[in-house]
């Protein structure tokens, strides 16, 4: 082989071998580079989930205050029901309809309450007038005690007096028939005969006596009687003006002008109607119901490790999720004294006031709220 031969070779071997470790060199620092990547990936991860569980963390409390999530909630609700039967004539509102005071929510038919009025208003005065007549009964019948108003009584004491005047006479008389008996100048057939006559006379004003007892005894019984049943005319009478002024102020109810029911409520909204047209409806049976949205207020939960820097009395920010670029105005009213567990979570209901509703804002709206510190 020629010395030219073998350097060729030689300088083949040497770059085939630098080659190799050229490659060899590549390939680590490949891997060195994509394990130093892989590594700062973690890291970054890692980091983020660091900062993502602390922002988690820390949802509910920023350096503006607490934030909570809740619910509006109406504070009273109402069930209209007519205070009488009544059929409805037509129904005005539909579900869902926003209403306000003196709003017409239906028509109904007075007829049957009218004339359930107008038969109390004729009783009432038939029984005044019975009651008129039974006071001028009893005062006939006091008026009777009087003998110069009673004719038999008037009798009774003219005969009473007259056969009492004639008995004083028959007893002087008969004292006198004694002495003359005892004397010899009548005998006691006589003198018998004679006072049969005083005794007669004496069973006479007794019989008179007695009946002029009598009928002063059958007068205070009429007096009675009358005034009885005076009492209890007063006493119906009372009751039967009761019942009228009772179905006058069912029907002069305020929420009720002329046949048209109204709505007595400042705000509020129909959520269920129960009657239509032809409908009987009976006394307090429930024929529409509605709540008022002048009372809503937000429920909200609030963790309970943030519960401590929420006070009573604090500025609110409502934030409705059904348009984030509203916002409302409310205050902390009532923290509960109680606290409750869901799904691993422990939290507070706060009560929060309403201070600027538009009428957006509607019973069963998810808000966000940002409770001040």
């Amino acid at each position: 082989m020629s010395i030219s031969s073998f350097l060729r070779k030689g300088l083949y071997l040497a770059l085939s071998v630098a080659i190799m470790a050229i490659a060899f060199t590549g390939c680590n620092s490949k891997s060195e580079v994509d394990t130093a990547k892989d590594e700062a990936s973690i890291e970054v991860n890692n980091e983020g989930d660091k900062g993502a569980s602390e922002v988690n963390n820390d949802s509910n409390k920023d350096a503006g205050g607490v934030n909570a999530y809740g619910v509006i909630k109406s504070g009273s609700s109402k069930n209209i029901s007519l205070p009488f039967s009544a059929e409805v004539l037509k129904v005005l509102v539909n579900e869902g309809d926003t209403v306000t005071k003196g709003t017409p929510l239906m028509e109904i038919s007075l007829t049957q309450q009218e004339k359930l009025i107008r038969n109390a208003e004729m009783n009432t005065d038939k029984a005044i007038l019975e009651l008129n007549k039974l006071e001028k009964e009893l005062s006939h019948q006091r008026l009777q005690k009087n003998k110069e108003n009673n004719p038999n009584l008037k009798r009774l004491v003219f005969n009473s007096e007259t056969t009492k005047t004639a008995l004083d006479k028959l007893e002087k008389e008969l004292v006198q028939k004694s002495e003359m008996m005892k004397s010899g100048t009548i005998t006691k057939s006589e003198f018998d005969t004679f006072e049969e006559r005083v005794i007669q006379k004496r069973n006479e004003l007794k019989e008179l006596e007695l009946a002029f007892e009598s009928e002063i005894a059958g007068i205070d019984t009429q007096i009675r009687q009358y005034a009885s049943a005076y009492e209890l005319k007063q006493k119906e009478i009372e009751i039967l003006k009761v019942i009228l002024e009772d179905l006058l102020s069912k029907k002069n109810r305020a929420d009720i002008n002329d046949n048209v029911v109204l709505c007595d409520t400042e705000v509020s909204i129909i959520t269920d109607i129960l009657c239509s047209e032809g409908d009987i409806l009976l006394e307090n049976t429930r024929c529409i119901s509605l709540i008022n949205v002048s009372e809503l207020y937000v429920e909200a939960e609030v963790a309970e490790e943030f519960i401590v820097d929420v006070k009573e009395g604090a500025r609110v920010k409502i934030i409705p999720l059904a348009d984030k670029t509203k916002s409302y105005t409310g205050e902390v009213e009532v923290i509960q004294k109680r606290a409750v567990t869901s799904n691993g979570e422990t939290n507070v209901y706060v009560k929060i006031s309403i201070k600027d509703n538009d009428g957006f804002l509607i019973p069963g709206f998810n808000v966000d709220v940002e409770i001040g510190v």
